[in-house]
């Protein structure tokens, strides 16, 4: 199919942005500015009349990639990356989203990448008819897995509005519950805990990400659509370290420092679990179910209660004694037990979209190894 290898710079132009955040407060209208974390805001301009690809250069989630439409621009936080002839954009979307950007970082309080540094990737260059026929194959594989996405979402959503409309807004309490804290429902709220020798040995622990002894939850799980996504294994030896924090998936655990307050339900696995230092867990005594309380914090008054618990200007934290504090109403068993089924119920459907998200992931994954060789 006439491959041809090539580097990057041969197949895309780079470009800059000079806009900045605080200078477009007072512009309104219908020209969409990306930054960092997607749609800025709408002005009364663009930058680039043709579609165009975009990535992260500076700050948080540096080498993050986008494909944007024509009559936009983007932050002057990013860099624009516009195809030449010989490449088909959504080819070059999905090469530079294949590639790992982290050998590419420097600074140490704001990562960057710069386009000198990654502009030497080489990758096998088919003829534009050959990338389109790939781009369409991923194109699908993608369009699957986003909609499974948007559909769990969704299931989300249905079971957040299920519990208001079976227990009322805790704001107003409707239903007359009666009201308690946290601490009245646990049986324990516990971590490894944060003494300095604690601190010391965790901080030379080795994880990987092979299959090994158990699994090890960490803090930037806590901000993935799914606590499972990118889990590292820690050996028995860590495991038993860590012994004062183990779960058996059926807990809420919660984020202490840095993503502090962000919380999951944790489903049973098939291995052990230990937290780190910089999580809790809690476990609940036989007057509320595990899956009340969470859909309960997930709430408009759950998460304010959260909220106001945590501290700290740069660093964000929350205590267990915080949490302990939290008031929550507490209907009759039965009526949470029909809820906890209706969960059991949109559960089985999440894993089963889960489960086709992983198998399209996998498939894409593979096939961009390939395109990108040249052996497809």
């Amino acid at each position: 199919m006439g491959v041809k290898e090539v580097k990057l710079k041969d197949v895309l132009d780079r470009g800059t942005s000079n806009l900045s955040a605080n200078k477009l407060n007072d512009n309104e209208g219908d020209y969409p500015v990306y930054g960092a974390t997607g749609l800025f805001k709408n002005v009364d301009f663009f930058q680039q009349d043709k579609e165009y690809l975009a990535i992260i250069k500076d700050g948080a989630g540096v080498g993050r990639v986008y494909h944007y439409p024509a009559k936009s621009s983007i932050l002057g936080t990013m860099q624009y990356l516009f195809p030449k002839d010989n490449i088909n954009i959504r080819f070059a979307y999905y090469y530079l989203k294949s590639l790992d950007f982290k050998k590419y970082t420097c600074g140490a309080a704001i990562p960057h990448i710069y386009y000198k540094d990654y502009c030497n990737e080489t990758l096998a260059l088919p003829s534009k008819e050959e990338q389109e026929k790939i781009v369409s194959i991923l194109d699908k594989a993608d369009e699957i897995r986003a909609k499974k996405k948007l559909a769990n979402d969704k299931l989300d959503e249905f079971l957040k509005s299920t519990f208001i409309s079976m227990f009322g807004d805790p704001k107003t309490n409707t239903n007359n519950y009666e009201f308690v804290t946290i601490n009245d429902l646990t049986t324990e709220i516990s971590d490894i805990g944060s003494n300095g020798s604690n601190a010391v040995v965790a901080s030379n622990l080795v994880m990987s990400d092979t299959e090994d002894y158990a699994y090890m939850i960490r803090t930037l799980n806590f901000n993935d659509t799914n606590i499972m996504n990118n889990m590292k294994y820690v050996s028995k030896k860590v495991y038993d370290f860590f012994k004062k924090s183990q779960i058996f998936g059926n807990e809420i655990i919660m984020c202490k420092i840095g993503s502090a307050g962000k919380f999951w339900i944790m489903p049973k696995l098939d291995k052990p679990v230990s937290l780190g230092l910089n999580q809790f867990f809690m476990r609940f005594n036989d007057k509320v179910l595990r899956e009340f309380v969470y859909y309960f914090l997930c709430t408009g008054f759950g998460q304010n209660e959260i909220d106001n618990r945590i501290s700290g200007a740069v660093t964000k934290s929350i205590t267990k004694g915080a949490i302990r504090t939290i008031p929550i109403y507490l209907p009759p068993m039965d009526e949470q037990n029909k809820f906890a089924k209706i969960v059991e119920h949109v559960e089985a459907q999440k894993q089963k979209n889960e489960f086709v998200i992983e198998q399209m992931n996998n498939l894409f994954n593979s096939l961009s190894q390939r395109a990108f060789k040249g052996e497809l």
